[in-house]
């Protein structure tokens, strides 16, 4: 007997020991690869002075201060190099699994909240995040501990001032993080009606009153100006089909994902016993399912991605890979409900073990081999190729990325630079494709032409042209090129990460 549980021990310390390093090497591993283009302007958004801050948001961002607000004084101490920026955000990975197995345990158990914990710490998109210099793991993880205070403070019965008061704090950083947080709070407001007790009313009332009122008395007048610059013209209104599309890519999309849920679902509705197999009982799974916790996850599920996606239909702002990571922790906590509740304990484990094994495993390849098209890499290939007096031209999200990476080389002088449309210059982070109609953008292709005729008069400078990821900008600029100039060659990089192009194409001046 105590042999057997010394073993048992020692298999909780090995399976313990292995998934901390596992957070670890999800939070860390390969985390100095090249920034991808929306990290760069996180970077320089985050250089400027406090108010050059604000004053960047109001013109090249559409989203709250918060992240930017702790990733200066974060990159002050650490550093603004790849792993340095990025590190920031695996700190808040690595918070947010521990505070998805607080809200498991006080919605449900220890043992549910050990398998949130899990589903948390392999899932992509989560592990995606905790190595991205944006704001989305802070998002993440303050919709969880707003809805664990939420929980603890009108449901739990464990209402308490300190409580209460961490609620409010974490709403009002949330809504200071992203606009999408609001639906969260509209979210809870729907659970709260329809499934708590009316006793507190009053107080949830005010609640989440002084959670919003910093954010309208503060935030209302750069909000203003952020609806009318453009920000989102990228973003159209989004079909029925992304929703689904969300649910899968919270488990990374494609057939891998549907082979996830299939397997969360066989786990939950069959009851293995030995070998014997059978259904679950029906009633059994409509008295859990009908639960106040399962359908308070449900509910904020719910809510937090129909309302935006509805809203969207008339201002479009629903992009499926990035914002509903404000309920990701809703849809791995219906899932590890499920299977704590009905899996079998073995199957259970198993399941586990090769989710952990291909997340891991697939996690460690996509890292060892990175795309090779990386913004660093275009760089390094331009500075290595082209000369001084050299043209280049930097088709609309090209334009942040290559311009980031020339500064942080100290050779912003070796190309002459052009953005194409060249108000990119005032907001590299995003086009307006609301108002670069195709008759704008050949004109503005028409100056741009002069202009370099101009410059190179009849030397041999090289004209290279590095698009973005956007035809309808990049068409227009390459179209013009390939007839005023004389094309010298392209270059191939290799498969690259969206939206920076991996094509790179050189002209030279007609004789």
């Amino acid at each position: 007997m105590i042999e057997k549980e010394k073993k048992s021990e020692l298999f909780r310390f090995v399976v313990i020991l292995v998934l901390s390093s596992s957070t670890l090497l999800f939070s860390f591993f390969g985390i100095t690869r090249s920034f991808w283009f929306d990290e760069c302007c996180s970077v320089e958004i985050s250089n400027a002075s406090w108010t050059g801050i604000i004053e960047n948001l109001k013109a090249n961002a559409h989203t709250p201060p918060l992240y930017y607000f702790l990733l200066k004084p974060w990159m002050a101490l650490f550093g603004a190099n790849e792993a340095s920026a990025r590190s920031l955000s695996a700190v808040f990975y690595l918070l947010s699994i521990l505070a998805t197995g607080l809200l498991g345990k006080t919605l449900y158990d220890q043992k549910t909240a050990l398998l949130c914990a899990f589903l948390f710490m392999v899932n992509p998109k989560a592990i995606q995040f905790a190595q991205f210099a944006r704001m989305y793991s802070l998002l993440g993880l303050l919709s969880i501990l707003s809805t664990l205070f939420f929980m603890r403070q009108f449901y739990s019965g464990q209402a308490s001032k300190k409580n209460l008061a961490a609620l409010v704090a974490i709403n009002i950083a949330g809504t200071f993080t992203h606009y999408w947080f609001f639906f969260l709070l509209l979210a809870q407001g729907v659970a709260y009606l329809w499934l708590f007790s009316k006793s507190s009313l009053n107080s949830f009332m005010l609640t989440m009153a002084a959670s919003v009122a910093p954010f309208f008395a503060l935030w209302t007048p750069v909000l203003q100006i952020q609806m009318t610059n453009g920000g989102l013209s990228f973003i159209t209104p989004p079909s029925l089909y992304i929703l689904p599309k969300t649910l899968l890519l919270y488990f990374g999309d494609g057939l891998k994902a549907v082979l996830v849920y299939v397997a969360f679902l066989a786990l939950a509705i069959l009851d293995v016993r030995g070998f014997k197999i059978k259904f679950q009982s029906f009633a059994s799974l409509k008295e859990f399912v009908g639960q106040k916790p399962f359908l308070i996850l449900l509910v904020l599920l719910t809510v937090s991605l129909a309302v935006p996606w509805a809203a969207s239909q008339f201002k479009p702002m629903y992009t499926e890979g990035k914002y509903p990571v404000i309920v990701l922790f809703a849809a791995l906590m219906l899932a590890g409900s499920l299977l704590a509740r009905f899996g079998n304990r073995v199957l259970v484990t198993v399941f586990c073990a090769v989710l952990f094994l291909t997340v891991t495993g697939g996690f460690i390849r996509r890292r060892m081999h990175p795309p090779v098209g990386s913004i660093l890499s275009i760089t390094d290939y331009l500075l290595e190729r082209g000369e001084r007096g050299d043209i280049l031209v930097l088709a609309a999200s090209s334009l942040g990325g290559t311009e980031y990476y020339l500064k942080r080389m100290e050779a912003e002088d070796q190309f002459i630079r052009f953005p194409f449309p060249a108000e990119m210059a005032r907001h590299p982070c995003w086009p307006d494709l609301n108002r670069w109609t195709e008759s704008y953008l050949e004109n503005e292709a028409d100056g741009l032409l002069t202009r370099i005729d101009s410059l190179i008069g009849t030397g041999g400078a090289k004209i290279w042209l590095l698009n973005g990821y956007l035809p309808k900008i990049d068409d227009v600029i390459k179209s013009k090129m390939d007839a005023h100039f004389q094309p010298a060659g392209e270059k191939f990089l290799g498969e690259s990460y969206r939206p920076l192009r991996n094509v790179i194409h050189v002209y030279q001046k007609k004789f």
